[in-house]
C-alpha cells in the first residue's frame, strides 16, 4: 500500500507541513477531516502537536492539535500557513493592527 502523504502514517506527511517546528510529538498525532480543509497539492492528514519560535519575543511555544484544526477546519486557512508568533504576540499584533486602523487624533475627536 502506498502511504499518500502520509494519509495512514503521521511520520510519512511531507515535511514542509511542519517546517520551522524545533520538535514534533508525534504521540499526539490526530486524524484530520480532510474534506474540510483548504488546499491544492496535498492534504494535512494529522495534525500533531509542534514547537515553534515565535519571531517576535523568541520564545518557543506549543502550536497544538486542537490549535491546528480550528486553523485548518474551521478558519480554513490555507494548510501549509504555520504560526509565525506565539498566542500573546499574535494577540498583541491584533491589537496593534486595529489601533493603526483608529490612529489616536481620530479616536479623541470622537470621544
Amino acid at each position: 500500500m502506498i502511504d499518500s502523504f502520509g494519509s495512514s502514517d503521521p511520520k510519512q506527511m511531507p515535511s514542509h507541513l511542519f517546517r520551522d517546528a524545533h520538535a514534533l510529538d508525534y504521540t499526539s498525532a490526530t486524524r484530520a477531516n480532510i474534506e474540510e480543509q483548504n488546499y491544492t497539492v496535498c492534504p494535512r492528514h494529522w495534525y500533531i502537536d509542534a514547537v515553534f519560535n515565535c519571531s517576535d519575543c523568541q520564545r518557543d511555544f506549543l502550536f497544538s492539535v486542537s490549535e491546528q484544526r480550528f486553523w485548518y477546519e474551521e478558519r480554513k486557512f490555507f494548510i501549509e500557513s504555520l504560526p509565525v508568533r506565539c498566542p500573546e504576540c499574535r494577540k498583541k499584533e491584533r491589537i496593534r493592527k486595529k489601533e493603526a486602523q483608529h490612529p489616536l487624533s481620530e479616536r479623541t475627536h470622537t470621544e
